[in-house]
């Protein structure tokens, strides 16, 4: 990952925090439609991860904890490629995911979708 991929994304994710810590509801389907959207209590499970109540966090959503193992095992490897100077792991996660792409897309519709339908009765959410 280049390092200017690296600055946006940490970027994002600082407004992400700064957005929680001001609980501004910022779900744009919710406002429009009224009902929530697939990730919707993302950055609530999120903060409950940070106060390290892990399992208070799927109550607002569950795709949290997964998300932000995959998110952090990102950061460390892109972080572990510009020490290193070496993009052959990220060559390596090219590779596998052109390999098994399709398999991946689907999978993770499926996901998404239960938790979208979990979410539409979540009252924590309302």
């Amino acid at each position: 990952m280049k390092k200017e991929n690296f600055k946006i994304f940490v970027f994002v994710l600082l407004v992400i925090l700064i957005i929680n810590f001001l609980n501004i509801r910022v779900c744009v389907f919710y406002n429009i439609f009224g009902i929530p959207c697939p990730a919707c209590g993302m950055t609530r499970a999120f903060n409950r991860i940070f106060m390290l109540k892990v399992k208070e966090s799927f109550d607002y959503n569950l795709l949290g904890v997964p998300l932000f193992i995959i998110i952090n095992s990102y950061l460390i490897i892109n972080f572990y490629s510009i020490i290193k100077n070496t993009d052959q792991i990220n060559i390596y996660f090219e590779d596998f995911f052109q390999k098994y792409r399709t398999a991946l897309i689907i999978v993770s519709a499926v996901i998404i979708m239960l938790n979208w339908i979990r979410n539409l009765y979540n009252p924590l959410l309302y």
